[in-house]
């Protein structure tokens, strides 16, 4: 019988089943034991039930002890690596004009999102790609083509039942500034090469959109427009983080073709304003590359209580340059107190005892010509104004492949 179960049993004991033992051993019971038995039972049993319990308690609070280290888990991707792997050039990873990447929070909790990699895993390599939607020079994407667009927008047309192959799209090129930036840095014809900015097409009530960056945006008519019910408040959705996975829920229950994902699986993102989808699997290895470089889904929520749309990004992994082998945290936590990182925070670092997070993951960026792995590391900013009781972050980033692999620009704390 559980502790808690006996305990509670105790004060439901008649007194009168106490003297009928008694009597049968002909005891006589005393007025003063009658109104003490009770109490000194309770103790007894509960000596009982502490020491049952404790053996367990010692375990769970040994479970907590943060001095307690968990053991690495051995992740099973090890892969015979290339001796003929070229090095990964390392270029622009944030935009200029961007802003710095930072972020302000109560609690280091509200920084959790859907990563499933742990610092206690062992990975030993990761792959490698070039980038299609590369912005090459200025804001053009050189290698995705108006014919990949379309292709994109048929494909993601295809979870609304719809065969938009020989649909008319029109087609929205990049502006002369755009251009003439390109040829001078070029020195080539721009109108013999197949590149547009966006391209668009309408059917049935869906407006489908492929733009530079490499997503489709799918956006409804009134008359396609997703309500949910009144207990779900989309309208405030900006504000209320419960209501966005409560909408992601529901999506996933009630519009799954839509996301186009096996094992749909919803999550907040502290940078994002509405959760993300993405295809959960059932192996660590493959949920974390699933989750970095598979399709991600979100939707687009509307002030009149409705969902009038979803974007789909579109990660194209047809290039893949090779397997990598990866630095270890402690190397890269080395590399930070060296500080030997990437970042656009723009105040004085503030030094490794300020590092309050790292994950593992893909950092994608129109800017990088490839796909690699990056530490991502949060480090508390002394300087930056915020409210009461709140932390403000900023990002810092070290490539995770091993530097003999890197060709990196000069580091003195930021980018060069």
């Amino acid at each position: 019988m559980k502790g808690e179960n006996l305990l509670d049993l105790i004060g439901k004991i008649d007194d009168k089943f106490i003297e009928e033992i008694y009597a049968e051993e002909k005891i006589e019971l005393s007025v003063s034991f009658r109104a003490f038995w009770k109490p000194i039972l309770v103790a007894a049993l509960f000596l009982v039930f502490i020491v049952g319990i404790l053996p367990n308690f010692t375990k769970e609070e040994i479970a907590k002890d943060p001095e307690v280290k968990t053991p690495p888990l051995v992740i099973e991707n090890e892969k015979e690596i290339d001796e003929n792997l070229p090095t990964i050039a390392i270029n622009e990873v944030f935009s200029d004009g961007m802003g710095y990447s930072g972020i302000s929070l109560y609690s280091l909790e509200d920084l959790e999102n859907g990563n499933p990699w742990r610092e206690n895993w062992n990975i030993k390599t990761l792959p490698v790609y070039k980038n299609k939607y590369l912005f090459s020079h200025g804001y053009i994407a050189e290698s995705y083509t108006k014919d990949d667009m379309e292709e994109n927008i048929v494909e993601i047309g295809k979870l609304y039942n719809l065969d938009l192959s020989n649909s008319e799209f029109v087609v929205i090129p990049y502006s002369d500034y755009e251009v003439e930036r390109y040829m001078e840095d070029k020195d080539i014809d721009f109108s013999s090469l197949n590149l547009v900015a966006e391209v668009k097409t309408s059917k049935n009530g869906y407006n489908f959109s492929a733009e530079r960056s490499g997503g489709v945006r799918v956006t409804f008519d009134d008359a396609n427009v997703i309500y949910t019910s009144e207990a779900l408040n989309i309208t405030d959705i900006y504000e209320n983080d419960g209501d966005k996975l409560k909408v992601s829920e529901f999506l996933i229950e009630k519009y799954p073709h839509l996301l186009g994902l096996e094992n749909p699986k919803a999550y907040l993102d502290p940078w994002l304003v509405t959760p993300d989808f993405y295809s959960e699997k059932a192996e660590e290895i493959d949920d974390f590359m699933s989750y970095q470089l598979g399709r991600k889904v979100s939707f687009l929520p509307s002030i009149e209580n409705n969902v009038y749309g979803m974007d789909y990004n579109m990660i194209d992994l047809g290039d893949k340059v090779g397997d990598y082998p990866l630095m270890s945290v402690e190397e890269a936590k080395n590399m930070m107190a060296e500080e030997k990182f990437i970042t656009n925070v723009p105040y004085e670092y503030p030094g490794v005892e300020n590092i309050r997070k790292v994950e593992l993951s893909y950092f994608i960026s129109n800017y990088q010509e490839y796909i690699i792995p990056y530490y991502e590391f949060y480090v508390e900013i002394p300087e930056e104004t915020k409210e009461e009781g709140k932390m403000s972050l900023g990002l810092y980033l070290v490539p995770a492949i091993e530097q003999e692999y890197l060709d990196m620009p000069v580091y003195d704390g930021r980018f060069n």
